[in-house]
């Protein structure tokens, strides 16, 4: 299984707090969906997590909150090997 993780354009980059880069980058390496989700929620982070069909099989809505602002990832899960 590969994961990986993007912002949605209408989210500036920028506005990503430093702890959820350390966050996606040291803590959900090796992990699958319900582990980095449940971790997420430990953190603090009050997590969701729903499928996004509009983007395809695979695409998923991964919502973070730190301190009041809502970072809207978007998950897209392969399977197999990625090329």
């Amino acid at each position: 299984m590969h994961i990986s993780f993007a912002l949605p354009p209408s989210f500036p980059p920028h506005f990503l707090p430093e702890e959820i880069v350390s966050f996606l980058e040291n803590d959900v390496a090796g992990k699958t969906p319900a582990q980095f989700v449940t971790l997420a929620g430990d953190k603090g982070y009050m997590p969701t997590w729903q499928p996004l069909p509009n983007y395809g099989e695979g695409y998923f809505g991964f919502g973070l909150c730190v301190d009041g602002l809502v970072i809207p990832l978007i998950v897209k899960i392969t399977f197999g090997q990625v090329h």
